[in-house]
């Protein structure tokens, strides 16, 4: 099988078996169409047989399949950045919750395909066969996470006092941002995950 990248390749009844990689490192984008040739949903996978048993049982609108295509990619990576920027241009029906960049305002329903689409990725990469792709592709994601959570940790403090200024208690912050109480607290403190800025017990509990 060589690598393709025409981004629309011939489509595919959907009662045809889709392909597997000839290669383990190769990886999948695909695309979902309607009988009428709608674009439904793009993703993308590592093994395609799994993914659609994975959406038969889980997505609603999986009957209204009708055809597929698929391009592969070198490696994972590339092909959840093609299946980003696809996304992104494209606009198919039902990853359209997943596009916007907007942050949601509070109180309304944030994504659940958002954080679904998320699990689906880990759940590829440790599908890997080769053991060491696995293995590189687990350290860059692990990598990314370091960066990334100390990032959303100061985006969360700022969001946690500036309810704080506004008059919103400390269990309303914690509802409405999805942590625990305790730690909104932390948060309010300024404390970053380190033992030495950590607030003791008792300074805890004097701010209760």
């Amino acid at each position: 099988m060589s690598v393709q990248t025409a981004a629309h390749p011939q489509l595919v009844p959907i009662s045809v078996r889709p392909p597997t990689p000839s290669e383990p490192q190769l990886a999948a984008v695909y695309r979902l169409y309607g009988a009428d040739g709608e674009l439904l949903y793009i993703g993308s996978t590592d093994y395609p047989p799994i993914r659609w048993s994975q959406h038969r049982t889980s997505k609603a609108w999986w009957t209204d399949v009708a055809a597929y295509s698929i391009t592969w990619w070198p490696d994972r990576m590339q092909a959840f950045t093609e299946e980003y920027k696809a996304i992104h241009a494209e606009n198919p029906w039902h990853n359209r919750l997943r596009r916007s960049p907007a942050v949601p305002a509070a109180g309304s329903r944030v994504s659940e395909s958002l954080v679904q689409r998320v699990f689906d990725a880990l759940d590829d990469v440790e599908r890997i066969d080769d053991p060491e792709a696995r293995s590189r592709a687990q350290a860059q994601i692990t990598a990314e996470t370091r960066t990334r959570a100390a990032k959303w940790a100061a985006e969360r403090g700022e969001l946690a006092r500036r309810m704080d200024a506004e008059g919103e208690s400390l269990r309303g912050i914690a509802r409405r941002l999805g942590i625990k109480p305790a730690t909104v607290q932390d948060l309010l403190r300024g404390y970053k995950g380190s033992g030495k800025d950590r607030p003791s017990a008792g300074e805890r509990e004097a701010g209760e």
